[in-house]
């Protein structure tokens, strides 16, 4: 029997240990490489497709839900700020259901409205709704501070090429009034409570421009048509301008123009 001796078992052992920190290092390397190999060979993540928006007939939900799709997937909507000089982190986004669905029983399920997001680090809060019965079918918007206190107003603009309407929300810090004047409307048989937006005009034109130089917009109806006897539209021989001014507090008739003059007309134009 061949004898042992304590040299070769000391090299033994040390080519023995080095065999081992071999095969450990190969099968650490083997182990990153099969991982990353599992992670580029993983199925992509499909991108999430954009919730429907009708043109014309949005519901109050889709527009909600547009908006935090559009935050999700990196699409911002245009922002605004609604103090002077405050930052833009505002979105101003309006709805119109379909009025002749026919799901939509009541004028609640069936009115348009506005909404206000704050967007705090890419994501969309609902801070404000307007409440009032109003149509916003292919609406105008704007944001800008026509009252002249450093805080905006929503302007939203509606026409259906006959007929416009002016609805106009001030902010103030904390929610928006709204501050576009009505008057009561009589109707023969009907509701003793109805009441209609007076920034409004049928075949006429609606500007809000500040025509005096005190950095605060006046609401100008202009135009409009007349009714013959048998009520057929008749253009009227004299345009008029019916100009509301800002008081501090409300909207009031301000000045009536009959005809409007020339210098008048530059000033709402220019």
């Amino acid at each position: 029997m061949m004898k042992l001796n304590v040299k070769n078992i000391l090299i033994a052992g040390i080519i023995l240990v080095l065999l081992i920190f071999v095969l450990v290092k190969l099968n650490s390397r083997l182990h990153t490489a099969n991982t990353l190999v599992a992670q580029n060979t993983q199925t992509p993540s499909v991108a999430e497709s954009e919730p429907p928006l009708p043109f014309g007939q949005i519901t109050r939900d889709e527009a909600i839900k547009h908006v935090e799709w559009a935050y999700r997937n990196g699409k911002p909507y245009e922002q605004v700020a609604l103090t002077k000089d405050g930052p833009k982190d505002y979105v101003v986004t309006f709805y119109q259901p379909n009025p002749r669905d026919e799901n939509l029983k009541t004028w609640q399920e069936q009115r348009g409205g506005i909404l206000v997001f704050h967007i705090k680090e890419s994501k969309p809060e609902l801070i404000w709704e307007s409440r009032e019965n109003i149509n916003l079918t292919r609406p105008v918007i704007e944001v800008r501070d026509v009252t002249g206190d450093g805080n905006a107003e929503i302007l939203a603009t509606w026409s259906d090429g006959k007929g416009s309407i002016l609805y106009l929300y001030s902010w103030n810090g904390k929610d928006f009034m709204y501050i576009t004047p009505v008057h009561k409307v009589e109707l023969i048989g009907g509701s003793d409570n109805l009441y209609a937006p007076s920034f409004a005009i049928y075949r006429g034109d609606i500007q809000v421009k500040d025509l005096d130089g005190d950095h605060i917009d006046e609401v100008i109806l202009l135009g409009g048509v007349i009714l013959d006897k048998d009520e057929n539209e008749q253009p009227n021989p004299n345009p008029t301008a019916t100009i509301f001014k800002w008081d501090g507090k409300k909207y009031y008739i301000w000045k009536l123009s009959t005809p409007v003059d020339a210098e008048l007309e530059r000033k709402i134009y220019k």
